[in-house]
């Protein structure tokens, strides 16, 4: 078996976890972009171009929401994953949105 690509069923079944737990999830991203913004108000030095890289980034949907969410940086982001199939899912993703 080729573990980069999910059949559709893995596929469907991560997607119906991303939505039964996605207030977990998006608890954790808010962490993150609030420690962001600490950090950028904490430095004066800190300028406002920031490098982020998601290894096991699945669909994409940590990138999209920090992204989303701190739009006055410069998000210069990449996501990274094993399986083909998540990548195909966040290439989808980013078209639409």
């Amino acid at each position: 078996d080729d573990i980069t690509k999910y059949d559709d069923e893995t596929c469907e079944k991560y997607q119906d976890y991303m939505q039964k737990f996605k207030w977990m999830h998006a608890s954790f991203i808010w962490t993150t972009i609030q420690t962001l913004h600490r950090i950028s108000s904490n430095y004066d030095y800190i300028d406002n171009n920031i490098s982020i890289i998601d290894i096991a980034c699945g669909d994409g949907i940590a990138l999209r929401m920090i992204s989303d969410h701190i739009n006055y940086y410069n998000i210069n982001s990449l996501g990274i994953d094993i399986s083909s199939s998540q990548i195909d899912i966040a290439n989808k993703l980013r078209k639409i949105l």
